[in-house]
């Protein structure tokens, strides 16, 4: 009778030992399980294993160019309005060119200048010619005047002030706050309003965007410039951006958060411009103190500039870009 019972209590301790040694290998299978969990959680996901395969074959086809992040605030392409102060330094005599004696030097006297406080960036002086030289050949005119380009913050402000007084009023909606305006950057232009302007401007509205050039503020688009219509003011973005903006009826400040969107990394933009050139344009983040831009190896036509807000955008002539 003793033994009977020995024997059951030998066999409870071996299924007890038997349940113990199950829940160990459970949890011990929990455990496993966990860390190669954890393990797959670090591997990359579809779409990043897509940007790690276009990073390598972007590695063999570009090359970095590292550039001072502060860069943003300079170039064709930086955005100039209430929301963003232009705080690059205002260009110099080097880097602007006369209108008064650029007219006089060429050959035929396509507009005019109210005088020698006229300035433009010299980088952008030969399509403004050459936009100048089409209309007066499409239009017969040869009066439109060119009242102001180049402005310091100094005359920025005494405009601001007399529009204030002139209107009895505490904010200006026609005239861009002082180091907030276009015009420091010397790739504005603003024409007299005369009847040569308002009887001809329709050919400039319709066909500036052939030299770089936008009608910068218009009445639809008021209420994202914060400026009143001014079918005068024309600013330079250069090619093929303003042809883009044109099509698609966008304002300055609608293309430069649309370019955002098509990062180096995922897919660019592609304009075929109105003369059938194509380009592609793409958009980099800025980072801490210094930028690595990534520019084409095989490719010399391409123009880097800054957005004034907060990255670089590049533009790429693609047909000569080998990929």
């Amino acid at each position: 009778m003793r033994k009977k019972k020995k024997n059951k209590f030998l066999w409870k301790r071996i299924f007890l030992c038997i349940f113990l040694l199950i829940i160990l290998i459970w949890v011990f299978a929990l455990i496993i399980g966990n860390i190669f969990s954890k393990d797959t959680d670090k591997k990359p996901s579809t779409s990043s294993s897509a940007s790690s395969k276009s990073d390598n074959t972007t590695n063999a086809n570009y090359e970095y160019i590292e550039t001072d992040s502060t860069l943003i605030n300079q170039g064709n392409l930086i955005l100039v309005n209430s929301d963003h102060a232009y705080t690059a330094p205002i260009p110099t005599t080097d880097n602007l060119t006369n209108l008064v004696d650029y007219r006089q030097g060429l050959t035929s006297k396509n507009f005019s200048v109210i005088d020698k406080s006229v300035n433009l960036s010299t980088l952008i002086i030969n399509d403004f010619n050459n936009m100048m030289t089409d209309f007066a050949v499409n239009t017969k005119v040869t009066k439109l005047i060119v009242t102001s380009g180049l402005r310091t913050k100094e005359y920025q402000q005494t405009l601001y002030n007399k529009d204030l007084k002139n209107n009895n009023s505490t904010v200006s909606t026609l005239v861009a706050l002082p180091g907030h305006s276009e015009h420091h950057t010397g790739y504005a232009l603003d024409f007299s309003y005369n009847d040569a302007f308002k009887n001809n401007c329709k050919w400039l509205n319709e066909n500036s965007y052939k030299y770089g050039f936008i009608q910068r503020y218009s009445e639809d688009k008021k209420g994202l410039t914060k400026i009143d219509n001014q079918p005068w003011h024309y600013r330079y973005v250069g090619q093929p951006h303003a042809y883009y903006m044109k099509q698609n009826n966008l304002c300055f400040e609608e293309y430069i958060n649309l370019i955002k969107k098509y990062t180096f990394a995922k897919e660019h933009l592609k304009i075929k411009n109105f003369d059938d050139v194509e380009y592609e344009v793409y958009y980099v983040p800025a980072t801490k103190d210094k930028t690595k831009i990534p520019a084409p190896k095989e490719c010399d036509s391409y123009v880097i500039s800054g957005n004034n807000v907060d990255g670089f955008i590049v533009t790429v002539l693609a047909s000569q870009n080998k990929q």
